[in-house]
């Protein structure tokens, strides 16, 4: 992606698409979210069962494992916030990449091939995607859910670095030999 004219603005059609494809996924993850919402509040209304979870916590004190039990919650909730997060973090980006903005802070990290605000939406739902998968295996450890959390996390986070990497240092050789 590359500033239209001298003037360093948004108004190049590479940034016009990146626009709309934000605006676009963020209708999509919108529309996901309320035909979730909708899903569940038909089965709450019908008093059907939707999948729900317990946490525990296990402490081991002379040898002797006690296990506490935190209580349950509802896992579609949690399931709610995911497409929620990634519609919001779109229009974000949508909004912070519009046609006719200066290119400055966000911006010229993109033309960069650096996107700092899909990694803040990656670190949260990378760990909710987490939890959810670890809570439907009926992971119900508080401990173990964290520490899957946190350690999926990091381990996500560090693979996409490394693959937004490797993309841009090809991005430069071949953008050298090309001439481009």
């Amino acid at each position: 992606i590359t500033p239209s004219s001298e003037d360093n603005t948004t108004d190049s059609k590479e940034f016009f698409w990146l626009f709309c494809g934000h605006l676009a996924a963020a209708v999509l993850h919108g529309g996901s979210f309320i035909a979730l919402l909708v899903l569940y509040l038909v089965r709450k209304a019908k008093d059907e069962d939707t999948p729900s979870s317990r946490l525990f916590s296990d402490t081991v004190n002379g040898g002797e494992l006690t296990i506490k039990d935190l209580g349950g919650y509802d896992l579609t909730i949690v399931l709610l916030f995911m497409p929620a997060l990634t519609a919001v973090f779109h229009l974000i980006q949508a909004y912070l990449c519009r046609p006719g903005e200066k290119i400055v802070g966000y911006l010229r990290d993109v033309t960069k091939g650096v996107n700092w605000v899909r990694w803040a939406e990656y670190s949260i739902t990378a760990s909710l995607m987490t939890w959810i998968v670890a809570q439907l295996s009926r992971i119900t450890n508080v401990f173990l859910l964290w520490l899957l959390a946190v350690v999926s996390n990091v381990a996500l986070q560090w693979h996409g670095y490394l693959h937004e990497r490797f993309f841009m240092d090809n991005l430069k050789a071949y953008k050298k030999w090309s001439n481009w």
